[in-house]
């Protein structure tokens, strides 16, 4: 097994992460019938989702396999609808932070690359409250569910992601798409600091109690990438691209629509 990013932490600490995640995830899971009131298991079940979350950006990095991480999405995906069910009204954008956006996008992402059924996606889609009103949202669920409506030059978070939406413009030659990319990949580490989502420069905290490193991954722009059938030559070799999940995906059609852009 070769870790896909070893450049701050090594396999032994991924190793050890993922199993406390999951010891945790257990023990969460477990206080789910003991919860005081509704505010309490609303915050075991967010917890929940992150432990699982976490879990799989670790076994990426860890460089597991592809198989195993999409068993582990199950799980993700398990939790999510146990959620909802509990929750009919709960928001997976939550507190509307960047980092929450994130959370969504990465699920949506993770929906597509492991073959989520649709009625599951349309579900997790109804309990994110920037559904058909953020194109990248959007876009991300038209990738599973085509048809679905997108609005167009919507963004929650333009500063980020607005070289990323233009990019996708159809009137955007080649060169032209690999520049956007290129401003999106380099702005998009410093601008999480700014809009303080925690796990920015996380492969700093020296004690390993407290480090929640779980890898650098854009795993949104993946998603696009090998929905698309983008040439991705230009950004493949980008530390934060998961381009095996992206060749993954694209082997997985049909020889006559494996055609790059």
């Amino acid at each position: 097994m070769v870790m896909r990013q070893n450049i701050f932490k090594d396999k032994d600490f991924f190793d050890e992460d993922i199993q406390w995640n999951m010891e945790c995830h257990s023990d969460l899971r477990s206080k789910l019938s003991k919860a005081f009131d509704d505010e309490h298991k609303g915050f075991i079940f967010l917890g929940l989702l992150d432990y699982s979350r976490v879990a799989i950006a670790e076994s990426y990095t860890l460089g597991e396999s592809l198989t195993k991480i999409g068993r582990r999405c199950e799980l993700l995906f398990d939790d999510a609808k146990l959620y909802i069910d509990e929750f009919p009204d709960s928001d997976l954008f939550g507190s509307g932070t960047l980092e929450s956006y994130i959370n969504c996008l990465w699920l949506l992402s993770f929906c597509y690359f492991f073959k989520t059924p649709k009625e599951r996606i349309q579900l997790i889609a109804d309990h994110i409250s920037l559904t058909e009103k953020d194109w990248l949202i959007d876009r991300l669920i038209a990738a599973s569910i085509p048809g679905h409506p997108i609005a167009v030059g919507q963004l929650a978070f333009p500063e980020i992601y607005k070289p990323l939406a233009e990019a996708l413009s159809y009137d955007q030659t080649t060169e032209e798409r690999n520049k956007k990319i290129q401003m999106f990949l380099k702005n998009y580490y410093p601008l999480l600091k700014k809009y303080d989502v925690t796990w920015h420069d996380s492969h700093k905290e020296p004690d390993p109690e407290y480090c929640n490193h779980f890898g650098y991954w854009i795993f949104e722009l993946a998603a696009l990438s090998a929905d698309i059938g983008w040439d991705d030559t230009s950004f493949r070799d980008h530390p934060m691209y998961s381009k095996d999940l992206v060749d993954w995906k694209f082997a997985q059609r049909p020889k006559d629509k494996q055609i790059k852009i």
